[in-house]
């Protein structure tokens, strides 16, 4: 019975191949009368005409799938036209040929309005009447419609000038570029601070104990950082999004025990109990925007993310030499380089010198600020 299944199944076989090999033309296969000769479909944002040209034994009509593009037959070519995108986002269609019973299909793509600023924002670093320029770069023609009361905006050539009058509060001033292209709107975001006189200074440092008790000092902003206590935290200052950086693993000082203190971020306990923190890695961030008020007083609350989870802790972390502190041959070269003992488990002591929880800066107002108003 197997010899038996087996020849069968050799004989289909061969009459498998036998079927492929005789190459006989489909006779329900077409070729469509209507040839593509060519086609410019694709757009920027801004309202446009494209053209596909085509060659057919007879008229052919034309469609497109979409309401926001049209197609029109001219001879041997249809004219497509299509409608400003509005959004950032791209967007497609079809445009369909049809003739007889045949039909051809050409995709229609437009892509999304594209405001490209050189910068994150429009920064005029002093407080003297001054002016600044900043390429702009877009796929629609763009009009300001609003400024500032205290300054104003003008497009040329790929680029935005914007004037500003003197600053006297004491204070950033923060207010914001808008420009529109039909029923597109967008905002750039424009900040006049002279560091030195805005932005440095003292500050109140606000934060929350282990236990939750509210705790606050005073700290002094500079270019640098804040000092803290004992301790010296590096801090940059983005003058195009008026925001503060904090950067997991800098070296902040000395506790009083003699060891090296870090700084590291953390997060509380979750619903588990589990917390979490940055490790020896110094490639995490947080971030405190500053917002400042009506007054001219300011705020800044530091946030960032960790593995999905919020950063709430700033951790200073202990680490030490150790053993080795009188034998710098066991040093690393970065040890041997920096006098500081590397970021890892054999250097950290697994003690916090302290935790901040749900750290955040204030300034009260400028005399300056409420004479300005």
């Amino acid at each position: 019975m197997n010899k038996i299944f087996g020849f069968l199944l050799m004989s289909c076989c061969l009459a498998g191949f036998a079927s492929c090999d005789d190459d006989t033309e489909n006779p329900y296969a077409q070729s469509s009368p209507i040839t593509i000769v060519s086609s410019s479909l694709s757009f920027d944002a801004r309202a446009d005409r494209g053209v596909a040209r085509f060659s057919a034994p007879g008229a052919v009509t034309a469609r497109t799938t979409a309401s926001w593009c049209t197609a029109t037959v001219e001879g041997d070519s249809v004219v497509v036209t299509v409608e400003q995108n509005t959004t950032i986002s791209g967007r497609s269609a079809q445009l369909l040929l049809s003739y007889g019973g045949s039909t051809e299909a050409l995709s229609i793509i437009q892509r999304g309005v594209v405001v490209q600023l050189e910068h994150s924002g429009i920064a005029v670093e002093t407080d003297v009447a001054s002016e600044v320029k900043y390429s702009l770069v877009s796929n629609v023609d763009l009009v300001i419609t609003e400024t500032p009361d205290w300054a104003t905006a003008t497009l040329a050539d790929d680029s935005i000038t914007v004037s500003v009058t003197p600053n006297t509060t004491g204070a950033p001033r923060v207010g914001y570029v808008r420009v529109a292209s039909g029923a597109f709107e967008d905002s750039l975001r424009i900040i006049q601070a002279d560091f030195d006189n805005d932005i440095a200074g003292t500050y109140r440092l606000h934060y929350k104990m282990a236990n939750g008790r509210d705790r606050s000092a005073n700290v002094t902003v500079s270019e640098d950082g804040f000092s803290f206590m004992t301790l010296n935290i590096p801090m940059t200052y983005d003058p195009y999004t008026a925001k503060f950086t904090l950067r997991a693993g800098q070296y902040v000082g000395r506790s009083e025990g003699g060891n090296y203190v870090f700084m590291m971020f953390g997060t509380v306990a979750d619903e588990d109990g589990q917390t979490y923190w940055t490790g020896y890695q110094d490639s995490f961030t947080i971030s405190a925007p500053i917002e400042v008020a009506d007054d001219g007083s300011l705020e800044a609350t530091f946030f960032g993310s960790l593995g999905g989870y919020e950063v709430s802790r700033l951790m200073f972390r202990e680490f030490s030499f150790g053993a080795d502190a009188a034998n710098s041959d066991k040093w690393s070269d970065s040890e041997k380089q920096s006098g500081l003992p590397d970021l890892n488990e054999n250097r950290d002591t697994g003690t916090n010198m302290m935790d901040l929880y749900s750290p955040y800066l204030t300034r009260e107002a400028p005399a300056s600020a409420a004479q300005a108003q």
